[in-house]
């Protein structure tokens, strides 16, 4: 279906396609009351090619799961294989971005896997699932126990203090915690790759076709960057 086309046959109740995040540096987050980072990034620019009135808006981590299963919010950005992939809400094919999942500790191991973690405590970010690893670590019965914090600093400052072994968090987001961070002896390894995606709630009437703008936009905006980076 052309893109033209899809636009004219999605319809909301204000006209306003809603979009929410929740604070994940680098990716997105807010600063002086503006959506930044480069998920937002790439909602602003598809929504200029799509041409449609848009909010953006940043809400913490449960409650967006909530306001999306619930069509307040239209669509996030985000891994599609978490809790609110259900019934409530559908996911695209094209992948907008990618989330790296690693495991860092500052204790010596002989190797650093999660599979091979025993008996220990695993400091994580309060709310977030990754992608479903946190069920499958809690549920091997290795007595895995998860300590959950409100901040990546938080989790970080816990390792360094030695009130935890593991921290499991997203690359981008740690890398960023750990600016100003020093920890001695820190070492990571890369758990998993996620790709992002649009996600749409089932709420919005049209859903589907609202989920194919956004992706064909998308693959529009990027062509764009591409064409501007060779005639540079």
């Amino acid at each position: 279906m052309h893109a033209n086309r899809v636009s004219q046959d999605i319809t909301t109740p204000t006209d306003m396609i809603k979009f929410g995040y929740s604070d994940l540096r680098p990716y997105a987050y807010s600063e002086n009351g503006e959506a930044k980072g480069l998920n937002n990034e790439l909602v602003i620019n598809v929504m200029a090619v799509i041409g449609r009135p848009f909010t953006l808006k940043e809400y913490p981590i449960f409650r967006m799961y909530r306001l999306l299963s619930r069509g307040d919010i239209h669509v996030w950005v985000g891994i599609a294989s978490t809790r609110i992939e259900d019934a409530t809400t559908i996911s695209g094919t094209t992948p907008v971005g990618h989330l790296r999942i690693s495991l860092f500790t500052n204790k010596p191991q002989s190797k650093l896997s999660v599979w091979q973690i025993f008996d220990e405590d695993v400091v994580t970010i309060k709310g977030f699932t990754f992608s479903g690893l946190r069920s499958r670590l809690t549920g091997n019965g290795k007595g895995v126990r998860f300590i959950d914090v409100q901040t990546h600093v938080a989790a970080f400052s816990m390792l360094k203090a030695g009130r935890a072994t593991f921290v499991l968090d997203y690359k981008g987001a740690a890398e960023h915690a750990l600016k100003d961070l020093e920890i001695a002896g820190l070492t990571s390894a890369v758990v998993q790759d996620n790709p992002l995606h649009f996600i749409v709630s089932k709420k919005v009437p049209n859903a589907e076709a609202l989920l194919l703008l956004l992706e064909s936009s998308a693959v529009r905006v990027w062509e764009r960057q591409r064409l501007q980076s060779k005639t540079k």
